[in-house]
């Protein structure tokens, strides 16, 4: 017979209110940069380079979550692992099938930041082209 953990509401409140004000606030960060950098003084191409990093820095979070998840679940050899609040009723898995779900987990992390660094690397060369033109066509430069 499966062992289920049960949900934990107040968890359940985090995690929706977390999700809320995460896309509340990217969608006004990406809708109003330009009135933002006006507002505090900042340079428009410093903006579009620090809502990149901002992206970029939730991605390097998300893959670190992912990575120390696996890892106490393989440490454990349960999962959920012991402690951890769960959103919804969940089926508690053990050994080795706990295990692959954590080592997935941890490959789940790695390949997170090896996409980032890859579309950082695009992006960044992107943006190279972009102002060569720019430079070419008159005085205006994306890149300060």
């Amino acid at each position: 017979m499966t062992e289920f953990q049960p949900a934990d509401r107040q968890a359940r409140r985090r995690a929706l209110l977390l999700l809320v004000t995460a896309a509340g606030l990217g969608c006004v960060a990406i809708l109003s940069r330009d009135g933002i950098a006006r507002a505090v003084g900042l340079r428009i191409d410093l903006v579009r380079w620090l809502l990149p990093a901002v992206f970029a820095g939730s991605a390097v979070a998300a893959a670190l979550w992912a990575w120390r998840l696996g890892a106490r679940i393989v440490a454990s050899g349960r999962f959920p692992p012991p402690g951890t609040p769960v959103v919804r009723r969940t089926p508690i898995l053990t050994g080795d099938s706990a295990k692959r779900r954590g080592r997935a987990l941890q490959w789940l992390g790695v390949t997170l930041l090896i996409l980032l660094v890859l579309l950082s690397a695009i992006a960044w060369q992107l943006m190279r082209l972009l102002a060569a033109m720019a430079g070419a066509s008159g005085p205006s430069r994306l890149i300060p």
